[in-house]
Order: C-alpha cells, then structure tokens, then sequence
C-alpha cells in the first residue's frame, strides 16, 4: 500500500505529534508499505489560510499515487488533506492530536477551562466562540465528517467530541499513542 502521511512537524522537529508520524511511518513500512511524509516546511511562516491552501497545494502533486492519506490532525493538516483528497477521490484517515479549537479559545481568553467543561459549554451557550473559532469548529466538524476513518487515542477524547462534532461512533477507532 503507498500511504501519505501528512503532518504539522516531523523529526528533526520535537514534539510528540513529530515522534508519533516518524514512528508510525517506521512501522508501516516494516510492513511492506511506501510511506511518503508531507510536512509543513515554508508553511510554518504564512497566515492561516495561506498557509492551508499552501499545504494543499504540496498535497495534490503527492497524491497520484497513494492509496490514502493520514492526517495527523483535523485543521492545520486536516483540512487541506481533506479537501485535496476529495478532489483526487481517496481514502483519508484523521488522527486527532491536541484540540486546536480548544488551545486557541484558552489561549486568547485565559479562562483554563478543561477539555470536557469547554465542550459542554460550548453546546451549552456559555462558552463564547469568536467568529474564527466558529469558523474553526464549523471547518473541523466538516473535516471529521468527510474523512473515512477517525482516530482518537483515548476513548476519553471520543467520547468528549462525540456529541459537539456529531460523530458516528462506527466511523471512529481508538489507537493509543506510541510508546517506545
């Protein structure tokens, strides 16, 4: 199988999202897979929706020959890999990793809200989106809802975006994180 594995970092990047694509891409190709990596180089430097359509852009010359891609999150690499793979016609699998809606609304309000709080509230009313959060969370349950498959890796994260992101459990699988 040639599988796409499209990515925010990748080694020699750190963090946990660049470990968890470099070990993942080791694994499928243990097993015979091809393995191509698409990760932000430039697009580091431009402007949301630059930077999206920018990615996009790398992703259709790297499509014509895959099988499907994986996503490793659901808006900065989500969403151009979604939409680049429907327009080619393939296969995508989504891996949640942090929550950017949820870090973004944090980050300019300082309200340390947990995860679970912040969704309640936000179905609730009392949680006020800004317009580009609203755009974020109408955008990413868009992206969920067209991907084939999405990967959570806990249950408690599933079962936290389930109601808010109106996902069909049968679409959803848990594979826990990497350990060494």
């Amino acid at each position: 199988m040639r599988i796409v594995i499209a990515t925010g970092i990748y080694p020699p990047q750190i963090g946990g999202p660049a470990q968890y694509a470099k070990n993942l891409a080791e694994e499928f190709i243990k097993k015979g897979h091809r393995v191509k990596i698409l990760t932000y180089r430039l697009e580091k430097h431009l402007p949301s929706g630059v930077r999206h359509f920018y990615f996009f852009a790398k992703l259709i010359f790297a499509l014509w020959r895959v099988d499907f891609i994986l996503a490793l999150d659901t808006f900065s690499v989500g969403l151009p890999a979604v939409l680049a793979a429907r327009l080619v016609g393939k296969k995508i699998m989504i891996r949640t990793g942090g929550d950017f809606l949820w870090e973004g609304y944090v980050e300019r309000t300082g309200h340390l809200v947990l995860l679970r709080e912040f969704y309640e509230n936000v179905r609730g009313g009392s949680v006020r989106l800004n317009f580009k959060e609203k755009a974020i969370f109408g955008l990413t349950k868009w992206v969920i809802h067209k991907a084939q498959m999405i990967v959570f890796s806990t249950e408690w994260q599933r079962d936290i975006w389930s109601k808010p992101y109106q996902l069909s459990r049968q679409k959803t699988k848990i594979i826990e994180n990497y350990y060494g």
